[in-house]
């Protein structure tokens, strides 16, 4: 793929034949979502109720296309190595006509970095209220309101919105008042890996404004991770007590106490 990540028309015909299959598609989106797990014929071949001769053939394809990287890796019983594949490191963008947005966002990054001296808490501020945006729109479209919907309902929300926007996430609740927000997949790779401090910065504020809105929590606790090579950037969050608007108001009239009564 050319540095630039914009398709060639050659590479356009590959990778859209490579997953105009409906499965051979699934099985993409199944080892893009294992986080960077390696991924067997043979897991393959069951997930999709798939003879192992036709998952190796659709993950071959996936291989030539460049989506997938294929490797071996030997059992520790010994025997033949198995056949394993996981997601490619490139990436592609697929846009008609050519657009650079990469480009773009490179030059706005060295201009951030430039006046970040000036103000430091300039990025976190901007960040938190992208996204406390985003998860505003999202409450509203699924007909949300944190101080009177169950938690359970809010994260589920949370989950479905962090997967649209490309994150792969898994959210899970803990007995202990916390919550695993976990990312598999980093949106901002590429320039994460080139400006780290400033992108991860910027990427933790939004995720960190973008669960405030849906809960009570004092922040998100973790480093980023996948700009660093790991497989997910792992994430807890620490709930607060909820306060819904009745418990306010109960509160209020408590404090006002009843009316005084008058002496005859």
């Amino acid at each position: 793929m050319s540095h630039s990540n914009i398709l060639s028309p050659e590479e356009t015909l590959d990778i859209t034949g490579a997953l105009g299959d409906p499965t051979r598609y699934s099985i993409y989106r199944f080892i893009v979502e294992a986080a960077g797990e390696p991924v067997t014929v043979a897991e393959v071949a069951s997930q999709f109720s798939l003879h192992p001769n036709v998952a190796r053939m659709h993950l071959q394809k996936l291989v030539e296309a460049r989506l997938l990287l294929a490797d071996t890796r030997r059992s520790k019983a010994g025997g033949r190595p198995a056949r394993i594949y996981k997601v490619s490191p490139q990436v592609a963008n697929l846009q008609f006509p050519p657009r650079d947005y990469q480009m773009l966002a490179e030059i706005a990054l060295r201009v951030v970095e430039e006046f970040a001296g000036d103000d430091p808490e300039a990025l976190d501020r901007v960040g938190t209220e992208l996204g406390r945006e985003e998860a505003r729109r999202a409450l509203k479209r699924d007909g949300l309101d944190p101080r009177h919907h169950d938690l359970d309902v809010l994260l589920e929300s949370l989950s479905a919105t962090a997967a649209g926007l490309g994150l792969h996430p898994r959210v899970e609740r803990n007995d202990d008042g916390t919550v695993d927000f976990e990312i598999r997949n980093c949106i901002f790779r590429e320039l994460s890996t080139q400006h780290p401090e400033l992108v991860c910065s910027l990427h933790t504020a939004m995720l960190t404004g973008f669960v405030q809105e849906y809960v009570s929590a004092s922040g998100l606790e973790g480093t980023p991770a996948i700009s660093s090579g790991e497989a997910v950037c792992l994430f807890k969050v620490r709930l607060q007590p909820q306060t819904s608007a009745d418990d306010v108001e109960t509160s209020a009239d408590a404090a006002v106490g009843p009316p005084p009564t008058r002496a005859d």
